[in-house]
Parts: C-alpha cells; sequence; structure tokens
C-alpha cells in the first residue's frame, strides 16, 4: 500500500492511501500546479513535492512543511504540499 501525505498550508494534513503510486495528475492536483521535489529527512518520509510557481503565485507559506524539510531559517515553502512516505517515483 501506497502511503501519501498531503499538508496543507493551514496546518491540517490528508492521509491517503492506495494500491498504485500516484500519477502525476495526483500530485499535481494536490499542489495546485506543476510539482517540484524537495529534499525530506528520511526519517519523515522518501519524497516530498510542492507547487513550482507557489512563490510567484503568492502561496501561503507552509510552517510543517518547511519544518519537515529542514528548509534553513529565513527561507520558507508555500502551498499545499505532498510527502511519499513508503516509497519513491522511480
Amino acid at each position: 500500500m501506497h502511503q501519501i501525505l498531503v499538508i496543507h498550508t493551514d496546518g491540517g494534513i490528508t492521509p491517503v492511501q492506495q494500491e498504485t503510486p500516484p500519477t502525476l495528475k495526483q500530485v499535481q492536483d494536490w499542489v495546485k500546479g506543476y510539482v517540484q521535489p524537495v529534499g525530506i529527512d528520511p526519517t519523515f518520509g522518501k519524497e516530498m513535492y510542492v507547487n513550482e510557481e507557489g512563490l510567484l503565485d503568492n502561496l501561503p507559506e507552509n510552517k510543517f512543511a518547511t519544518i519537515l524539510a529542514q528548509i534553513p531559517t529565513g527561507t520558507h515553502l508555500v502551498g499545499d504540499a505532498v510527502v511519499f512516505v513508503n516509497f519513491s517515483w522511480e
């Protein structure tokens, strides 16, 4: 089972489980745009994706995703984030 977390900017988390890996279209729908990979501490998941144009679109800050990605102080992730918990796109 593929475990996915959608981390919303309001702090909410939507867990998703599905038999097959998500399609690119699914991940784009979750982040509301083109996807950009973000490094993540392997303790929390295998991969993270955010909206590639989130800063240009003035999306709200995602504090929890920023913490998970261990982004340096002074910068932050914006928009909803998607974490692949137990698998990677290959």
